[in-house]
C-alpha cells in the first residue's frame, strides 16, 4: 500500500533532506524512525531536496508499506520518537500511482532576512551586517528580474536527469516588517 505523508522541519541539524553517508538527514531521520515503529524495512521517497539547514513547513514524501493501515495513533508513536524537530502532520492512504516527487506541481521557497542583530531570529533568519538600512527598491527590482527567466538549470544538481529546466515563476518578491 503508497502512503502519502505529510510533514514539517526545522533543518539547522540536518544536511538537508536527503541521505547522506556522514551527516543525518531528516529522511535517513525518518525511515529510521518508522523502521523502529512498524518493525520492518521503511524506504521514503520526498517531494524534493533540500540543503542543509534548510526548514520546509509542508512536505510531502510516500512510502510503500504492507500490511500496516494508516492512524492516527501510527502519527502519535512516530511523533514520540522523532526529535522535536520533525513533525508528521498527516498519513493517508495514496494511489499506487503516487510519487511524492513527480506529482508536485507548485512549490514555494521564503528566505527570511534580518537587519538588527538578533539571537532569537539566529537559524530562522539569514543576518545582513550592515551600519544601513537594506536599499528596499533594489531588492524588489532584483526579485522582479526573475519573474523574466523560464529556466533554471543552475538550480539543479549536477548531472541531473531531468528532461526540462522550465518553471513558471509565479511571484518573487520581498516584504518588509
Amino acid at each position: 500500500m503508497r502512503w502519502k505523508i505529510v510533514l514539517s522541519y526545522f533543518g539547522t541539524s540536518y544536511c538537508g533532506w536527503q541521505r547522506q553517508p556522514e551527516s543525518p538527514s531528516v529522511q535517513q531521520t525518518l525511515e529510521e524512525a518508522l523502521s523502529m515503529v512498524l518493525r520492518q524495512q521503511v524506504d521514503i521517497t520526498g517531494c524534493g531536496r533540500t540543503d542543509t539547514g534548510v526548514h520546509a513547513r509542508y512536505y510531502v514524501a510516500h512510502t510503500d508499506i504492507e500490511g500496516v493501515e494508516p492512524s492516527d495513533k501510527l502519527i502519535y508513536q512516530l511523533n514520540a520518537v522523532l526529535p522535536g524537530d520533525i513533525a508528521i502532520h498527516a498519513i493517508s492512504q495514496a494511489d499506487p500511482s503516487f510519487h511524492a516527487r513527480f506529482d508536485a506541481f507548485e512549490r514555494q521557497y521564503k528566505y527570511f532576512i534580518h537587519f538588527k542583530k538578533d539571537p532569537f531570529s539566529a537559524g530562522r533568519s539569514f543576518w545582513f551586517h550592515s551600519h544601513e538600512g537594506p536599499d528596499r527598491d533594489a531588492m524588489h527590482r532584483a526579485a522582479a528580474v526573475l519573474l523574466e527567466f523560464d529556466r533554471f538549470q543552475p538550480f539543479c544538481k549536477t548531472g541531473s536527469d531531468a528532461e526540462h529546466f522550465k518553471c513558471m515563476m509565479k511571484e518573487s518578491n520581498w516584504h518588509f516588517d
